[in-house]
């Protein structure tokens, strides 16, 4: 069983969805492995860069690894609206861009740092009564409107060439950087599109150890593909080990609670091994007594 997360770099044009597709398929073909698998964090199809996949039974943790900022370097060009907030749209409006300066830019920057309620694109994988936005949108329906609360931990105004502007954003998970552009465009006094889109992080998923698919697809040939896998237990090292003896490891792979000496008053979930070396899951804190724990998932590995 392949279980992990890999570090794939996403190519433009191709969607999330059809990366993991893509590499579904070559696990499929090459090894005859039908891999359970999924993305952490949807990249839009006009977007590259870092796209973490998560592989068997890592698809039931990701909720659990530790950091999942994103940082993100993008263009925004001023003077023009689409639908879908980028390039890749229908143009609404076209405006005649004010004189705009530099310092006026970095003050912008200054005022979008911290949290705020930003809107859910139209035109984005957010769900509502079961169907994604953009398929309302597509089919000409009334897409809501709906906002999230996002955090921009950092705005870098780097560089412009007449009304292309581009910066450098480090946010929390789920922020949309073409809500962005345009949040930055009103704040301008103007209209604007995001043109460019790399995602440079996500978590702990760097662009400098990212792979191609075509790179993952020679390595699986080779039967080299555990080369570029990142472990589960790697991704979760913040989360604090207790070892069990095998009575209380047989307990607690059948779903029953099981009594921790130690305290772990500063943790909700803990990483649980057998002594033989084997990773069975996370426990959670059981109501009550703080030294009794259970199964929050039982994952073998």
């Amino acid at each position: 069983m392949i279980n992990g997360f890999l570090n794939i770099f996403k190519d433009k044009y191709k969607s999330s969805f059809e990366v993991v597709d893509l590499i579904r398929k070559m696990f499929k073909d090459e090894l005859g492995a039908d891999i359970k698998m999924g993305h952490l964090g949807t990249l839009d199809p006009c977007a590259v860069g870092v796209l973490p996949i998560a592989l068997g039974k890592a698809t039931r943790l990701c909720e659990h690894i530790k950091n999942n900022d994103k940082k993100y370097l993008f263009e925004l060009t001023l003077g023009f609206k689409t639908t879908t907030g980028d390039q890749e749209g229908d143009v609404l409006d076209v405006q005649t861009v004010p004189n705009i300066s530099d310092e006026r830019i970095i003050s912008v920057c200054s005022d979008l740092i911290g949290r705020y309620p930003q809107k859910i694109p139209s035109y984005s994988a957010a769900k509502i009564d079961g169907k994604r936005f953009y398929e309302l949108a597509r089919a000409n329906q009334v897409v809501p409107e709906r906002y999230k609360e996002v955090n921009i931990k950092e705005l870098k105004f780097i560089k412009r060439n007449k009304n292309s502007l581009w910066f450098e954003v480090l946010c929390s998970f789920g922020t949309y950087i073409r809500t962005l552009c345009e949040d930055i465009s009103t704040k301008l006094g103007t209209i604007g599109t995001m043109t460019f889109l790399l995602r440079e992080v996500s978590g702990d998923f760097h662009l400098k150890d990212s792979i191609s698919l075509e790179k993952l697809r020679d390595l699986i040939i080779k039967r080299e593909y555990f080369k570029v896998i990142t472990p589960v237990n790697k991704m979760l090292s913040h989360i604090p080990v207790v070892v069990l003896n095998y009575d209380n490891a047989k307990k607690f792979v059948a779903g029953q609670e099981i009594w921790i000496k130690k305290d772990f008053d500063n943790f909700e979930i803990l990483r649980i091994f057998c002594i033989s070396g084997t990773f069975l899951g996370l426990a959670e804190k059981s109501k009550g007594e703080k030294k009794i724990w259970k199964p929050n998932k039982v994952i073998i590995i």
